[in-house]
């Protein structure tokens, strides 16, 4: 005779905007453990993953702030954080923290997703007693693109202070409670089975 078993049932709600959190969080602690050794992948990886963060949060925001979110969810990102803003009550200021770097953030997320080749040009006047090789074998700190200079190590620093302000604005004007790095389980249950 078989032993009676029980199946386990579970329901779990997974929170996008803490997974994207969890991946930017771990490339941040890396690209500063590196930032002797020009942690640029790590920084622009970080980077898109705090973008990442912040558009998942405004999913999950907007669908706890509006009944037919489903129908706004495909404005751009920038246009959720507007929606959302005036349902908070806030004025939408992209000159300010923590709006400033989260507008940054989408356009270099932007950047990455829709890179495109470009020529990039630039002139700098050396004495001629310098070698010009050496001088080309570091040109590509003279012609940066705007995504290039956004890629810093400061600017993941401040990527990360903005999701927390801009959560703690939209908590506090609305009343939604929404933290991350809390994804987990809503609902365990046990059902006796009798095998036969």
């Amino acid at each position: 005779m078989s032993r009676p078993q029980k199946t386990l049932e579970f329901e779990r709600t997974r929170i996008a905007a803490n997974d994207m959190w969890s991946i930017a969080s771990t490339l941040h602690f890396f690209a500063k453990e590196e930032v002797k050794r020009h942690p640029r992948n790590l920084v622009a990886a970080g980077l898109v993953f705090y973008a990442f963060t912040i558009e998942a949060a405004l999913n999950h925001l907007g669908a706890e702030l509006f009944v037919h979110w489903d129908e706004m969810e495909r404005l751009s990102p920038v246009g959720k954080l507007k929606v959302i803003y005036e349902k908070a009550g806030i004025p939408f200021e992209c000159g300010r923290d923590p709006l400033q770097i989260i507008c940054g953030l989408f356009t270099f997320r932007n950047d990455c997703a829709h890179g495109k080749t470009m020529i990039v040009s630039g002139s700098r006047r050396i004495p001629t007693t310098v070698d010009v090789d050496e001088v080309f074998r570091k040109i590509e700190p003279y012609c940066p693109t705007d995504w290039d200079k956004f890629c810093e190590l400061s600017n993941l620093e401040r990527a990360r202070n903005a999701v927390n302000a801009f959560l703690a604005e939209i908590r506090e004007s609305t009343g939604v409670d929404f933290s991350l790095n809390v994804s987990g389980v809503t609902r365990f249950s046990t059902a006796e089975e009798q095998k036969l």
